[in-house]
């Protein structure tokens, strides 16, 4: 592990990577010019990449250092298990933070998006986690101009009717998240947190801004249209939906992810 655990930390950040070169520089960088003031950690978690992506989280993580920010402290750990799952628990089980907020290493944020979301959980106190909504970019970090919204509260059956929370958006409290550990790589493990979240009760809020922008690379497993829609399927059934609930959430989500992408 190779880390610096000395100061207090509000926000932890937790970014899985492999073989991410490509594009972590732009993740890491977008972590480290949030507008908020209170410390934050970013915890980047290899799972064994054969490219340079060690070398230059390395390199950021020496940066970080030598720019004399006390309250900005990047953490490198290893994990040789597979699946993102077991990643971001290892990381949220690592975290310091009162909050935790996750980032996909070829994804980034707009430097207010900390900001902005800690702003909503001091309005809206039931809440139980804060996302926001989302920009597409291309792969080389271009615009899209495609810009996909999220309602200001999502409740558990508007959330069962399709999944409007990305979880590179999200800002959680560490305490919520440990109950509720991510699972199931074969189908969306942070919907599948979510839905049990919300299904205890209260709500998500968001800023509806595209505070995140989303890389339309070619590896991300949601990609795949018809696999993603199987994934969702697997949802509904590992939070315990009867095949009939399933049948009739499915129909919403597929009418909700018709709209999304072509209305």
């Amino acid at each position: 592990m190779e880390t610096d655990r000395q100061n207090p930390v509000w926000i932890s950040v937790i970014m899985p990577a492999y073989n991410s070169a490509a594009y972590i520089r732009q993740a890491i960088q977008s972590v480290y010019d949030q507008t908020i003031q209170e410390p934050l950690e970013l915890i980047v978690i290899d799972n064994g990449s054969s490219d340079e992506t060690l070398s230059l989280i390395r390199e950021e993580k020496r940066r970080w250092e030598q720019s004399g920010r006390a309250d900005r402290v990047l953490c490198l750990l290893h994990n040789a298990l597979p699946g993102v799952s077991k990643t971001r628990n290892m990381g949220m089980q690592y975290a310091k933070g009162k909050y935790l907020a996750f980032l996909d290493s070829d994804d980034l944020w707009d430097r207010e998006k900390l900001e902005k979301q800690m702003h909503l959980f001091e309005e809206h106190p039931a809440c139980r986690l804060v996302c926001s909504g989302r920009e597409l970019i291309r792969a080389d970090g271009t615009a899209t101009g495609r810009v996909i919204p999220v309602p200001e509260k999502i409740d558990y059956t508007m959330l069962l009717r399709g999944n409007q929370i990305n979880c590179s958006s999200v800002v959680i409290e560490k305490e919520l998240a440990l109950r509720y550990p991510m699972e199931h790589d074969d189908s969306h493990e942070d919907y599948i947190m979510w839905l049990r979240i919300l299904k205890e009760g209260g709500y998500a809020t968001a800023v509806n801004e595209p505070l995140l922008k989303t890389r339309l690379s070619a590896g991300g497993k949601s990609r795949n249209k018809i696999r993603s829609a199987y994934m969702t399927w697997k949802v509904y059934r590992y939070v315990g939906l009867s095949v009939p609930e399933t049948c009739f959430y499915f129909l919403h989500y597929m009418i909700a992810g018709f709209r999304k992408y072509y209305g």
